[in-house]
């Protein structure tokens, strides 16, 4: 659904982004992270053709953007990082606004409007002034008409930026439902640890170079390769550091009450051999797990 061929986009001879080539597949969410500077937003604003690239190709759904953009424009919606709002519209005016700029008939917008309102959880605030609204409601308002024209592919850059949890974890339910519903988005975010909840893989960017991609477990298994095991015990604590010290794959481990936390070089198999070997040595325990890498882990090891 989403591929570029060697993107580029230089500034003043500064490259923004540097030979990028992607593939994102129909119906997939890919989560776009790195620093401020990384390339994130002129990636975003290209893909959504709002930026000519200096050189390579943009294709939506096989269709090359810039050659043809009446073809491909009616099939993006995209959400920027920052954006201006008419505050003396009432809310379901705004929306009804922008439906008719992009097309939809006036026989389908009440509809259309009220069920997008019902989606982003702004069905109450339909008569209000958007001037009204919290920065959080403004978001999800920015989003329900991101969706007005029933768009196949979303570009969203930093959607969560500058909310207070409360309105992020709104926001990220919204994204959700999108990711559950198969709709293909690229969505740009400093906030790592939301981009983990709906995202089916990831982008490190960096100095306008995409460093690597993949799902978050095999990102994980490559730049994080020591798991980290969390052991509860019920009994036989005492013989934890005399099994931990002589298995090969214990990097390090801590004891905290009856909880034992160890970094470990392992496959799973290892894994349950070790688990094997506490219970012959008489450790009662109620949980051997372990705990998944964040993506701010692979991030920074990703971008070391």
């Amino acid at each position: 659904m989403i591929e570029t061929l060697d993107l580029w986009k230089s500034y003043n001879g500064t490259d923004a982004v540097k030979a990028l080539n992607l593939r994102i597949e129909e119906g997939r969410s890919f989560g776009l992270v790195g620093p401020n500077g990384a390339g994130k937003t002129t990636t975003i604003r290209m893909l959504a053709g709002l930026l000519q690239p200096t050189s390579g190709v943009v294709r939506i759904d096989g269709v090359d953007i810039f050659a043809n953009p009446k073809t491909v424009m009616p099939k993006i919606g995209y959400l920027p990082d920052e954006y201006g709002m008419y505050d003396g519209l009432r809310v379901f005016e705004f929306l009804d606004y922008y439906a008719g700029l992009y097309g939809v008939r006036k026989g389908e917008r009440q509809e259309r409007v009220e069920r997008l309102l019902s989606l982003v959880r702004l069905g109450n605030w339909a008569g209000k002034f958007v001037g009204e609204l919290s920065r959080g409601m403004k978001q999800r308002l920015m989003i329900a008409k991101t969706l007005v024209h029933n768009p196949e592919v979303l570009f969203l850059d930093e959607p969560t930026s500058g909310l207070d949890p409360r309105s992020r974890a709104e926001v990220v339910e919204v994204l959700q439902h999108l990711a559950s519903i198969n709709k293909t988005m690229v969505v740009a975010s400093n906030i790592l640890y939301d981009l983990s909840s709906f995202c089916d893989s990831l982008g490190v960017m960096d100095r306008g170079v995409l460093v690597d991609t993949g799902t978050l477990d095999e990102l994980s298994d490559k730049y994080c390769r020591e798991k980290v095991l969390r052991i509860t015990v019920v009994s036989g604590m005492n013989r934890i550091e005399e099994v931990l010290s002589q298995d090969k794959g214990v990097r390090s481990f801590s004891v905290e009450g009856d909880s034992v936390t160890l970094c470990y070089d392992g496959t799973v198999e290892d894994v349950a051999n070790l688990n094997e070997k506490l219970v012959r040595a008489g450790v009662r325990l109620t949980g051997l797990c372990q705990e998944r890498r964040t993506i701010e882990e692979i991030f920074l090891r990703a971008t070391s």
